[in-house]
């Protein structure tokens, strides 16, 4: 008789269902994504717009801003603060619904947006409040697409495949009927240790995930988009557990005359014995015990070695992966020996004879005796086969190189394309960092004031002292002043940043990259 597999009904609807809801997540972050353009664009076009000081922002759920009299007494409706100190006579307090996204500070010339249908709707004009929502939806439409492609396209879930010409194709497609004739051999599954060890690992990631669900329920007022990606990290925490666990406890090895089929509840995979040219002992571990032993303190310990067994096709492409130690043993040692290319007499004769238990110290020695020999030659990040990664580490470093760039173009459009002005210190603040507040006059106009930074590196300047102001023409009040750090900190301290990612993205890919040593 044939090789009996699972059904795979269940993992088939479990497929369809999640397909639908990723489909659905990412029609309704569209649909947000759009909308929040369309308001956006709405908002900068036609909603009418009046200048305002940010007075207070203690509260997190509220911004305390400063404006003119006439203006708070024309709004239909108004929430005040009990108490409003202004700075400038004629002015009044408002308090606005704080927008989480909206990068503001104290004392920060904005101005105020409002509806001219709905005059008691206003909103606070900040590029931050008004497009870091509606880019996360649509990067997060991004990612819900890359994860239905994947689901659908190269997961393999709910599909019955064979091994055939280095690829994967449906088994009633491929010429090589595998599985279906006389069993001659005993299942081989995953043994207890494994289990044992995956059920610890699955246990303590959900242990941490846990708690992800009531921090995301905390954040969600003031945060919505940090709740989201909270929520979203304990859910992909959660699922790697399950799916983790799924496999292993689920997956069966059966091998007939033709091949082995290794079927889990996710998934059938039939390989023939001629499409196998090679089995490897890799140890996983190998590189960090390296490191270990070119420099280690007595405060740590070695790594433990970690060996699985790499079935490969005569191309050297990777067709499955075998746990050290499988079960029941003389099974597993029959299909090793198939799988190395022995004869089938022999394989049988194997089931009959006992066979020795390979420890942990006759690994150890084939891998010192490993030394020498030869490795697969490192493959650059952008050989095709390993596309996913440069893709995925691109995804990573983009938004960082993009902000960086995008500091270093503001400053360096002020400094070669906006107008300039002789500014004038008329106050240094010393509440905390020494602060500048230097007025100057544009070209056209009356007199504008603009606050620094605080640092310690302005503690030398005193009132009365000159800074060139380096003012936008079509908006006076966006302006910088002709200090270095005023210029040019954002843009360091971010490509500091983007250094850093860049050096981790590098070392992942080496990582990821780095060959396997062959017997």
């Amino acid at each position: 008789m044939m090789i009996e597999c699972r059904s795979l009904k269940p993992i088939q609807r479990i497929k369809t269902v999640l397909s639908i809801a990723l489909a659905a997540l990412a029609l309704l972050n569209l649909y947000l994504a759009v909308t929040g353009t369309l308001l956006n664009v709405e908002k900068l076009t036609v909603w009418s717009r009046q200048p305002a000081q940010i007075f207070s922002l203690a509260d997190e759920t509220t911004v305390e801003i400063e404006v003119t009299i006439e203006f708070a007494e024309a709004l239909p409706a108004k929430t005040s603060p009990e108490d409003c100190y202004a700075h400038q006579p004629g002015n009044t307090c408002l308090l606005l619904p704080a927008n989480p996204y909206a990068w503001l500070s104290v004392f920060d010339e904005v101005e105020l947006l409002q509806n001219p249908a709905q005059p008691a709707q206003l909103d606070i004009l900040s590029l931050s409040g008004l497009w870091l929502p509606v880019c996360g939806h649509f990067l997060f439409v991004l990612l819900l697409g890359a994860t239905w492609r994947w689901l659908a396209y190269r997961s393999g879930w709910g599909e019955d495949r064979t091994w055939f010409n280095g690829a994967w194709v449906a088994t009633h497609s491929a010429p090589q009927r595998i599985g279906f004739s006389d069993t001659d051999a005993k299942p081989v599954t995953e043994s207890g240790g494994s289990r044992k060890g995956v059920t610890f690992w699955c246990v303590l990631f959900v242990l941490i995930a846990l708690p992800t669900v009531p921090a995301a329920i905390a954040q969600m007022a003031t945060d919505p988009l940090l709740a989201t990606l909270i929520l979203a990290g304990g859910l992909g925490i959660l699922l790697l557990a399950l799916f983790t666990a799924v496999g292993t406890f689920s997956r069966v090895i059966q091998q007939d005359r033709t091949g082995l089929v290794d079927s889990s509840f996710f998934g059938i995979k039939r390989v023939a014995w001629s499409s196998v040219a090679a089995v490897d002992l890799v140890n996983l571990n190998r590189e960090a015990q390296q490191r270990y032993d070119r420099s280690h303190s007595l405060k740590e310990s070695r790594p433990q070695t970690l060996n699985v067994y790499k079935v490969t096709d005569k191309q050297g492409r990777e067709i499955l992966s075998l746990s050290e130690t499988m079960a029941p043993p003389r099974a597993f040692h029959a299909l090793l020996a198939r799988l190395r290319g022995r004869a089938e007499r022999e394989s049988r004769e194997m089931d009959d004879l006992p066979l020795r238990d390979v420890s942990q110290d006759d690994f150890e020695a084939e891998w010192i005796r490993m030394t020498g020999s030869s490795s697969e030659p490192r493959k650059s990040l952008f050989h095709p086969s390993h596309r996913g990664t440069l893709f995925g580490l691109i995804l990573m470093l983009a938004p960082f190189v993009l902000i960086t760039a995008l500091l270093c173009y503001k400053s360096l459009w002020f400094i070669c394309v906006a107008e300039r002005a002789q500014g004038r210190v008329v106050e240094v603040k010393r509440d905390g960092l020494p602060s500048l507040v230097v007025e100057y006059r544009p070209a056209a106009g009356g007199a504008l004031q603009i606050e620094s930074d605080g640092t310690e590196a302005y503690g030398d300047f005193k009132v009365g002292d000159t800074i060139t102001v380096y003012y936008d023409a079509a908006d006076p009040e966006d302006a910088r002043l002709d200090l270095f750090l005023e210029l040019w900190l954002g843009a360091i301290l971010m490509g500091s940043l983007t250094a850093l990612v860049l050096l981790t993205a590098v070392l992942i890919g080496r990582s990821l990259t780095a060959p396997m040593l062959r017997l």
